[in-house]
């Protein structure tokens, strides 16, 4: 197994998700509120619920 390195910087709605790589992507959105997250992988939205530890998330190309 290899080691992994991932980091998140941002404001209150804008984070740049940084990877071992380099930028892995791009998230708009506030904590509790609809997010939409554009990486390598495609583009993601998704909701959560702040201290609950739920969280929905529905992959929305290929």
């Amino acid at each position: 197994m290899g080691w992994r390195f991932r980091r998140s910087i941002g404001g209150k709605y804008f984070r740049l998700n940084l990877g071992k790589h380099g930028v892995t992507g791009v998230t708009f959105g506030g904590r509790g509120m609809p997010h939409v997250t554009m990486g390598r992988t495609g583009t993601r939205v998704g909701a959560s619920i702040p201290g609950t530890g739920m969280s929905y998330t529905h992959r929305i190309n290929p």
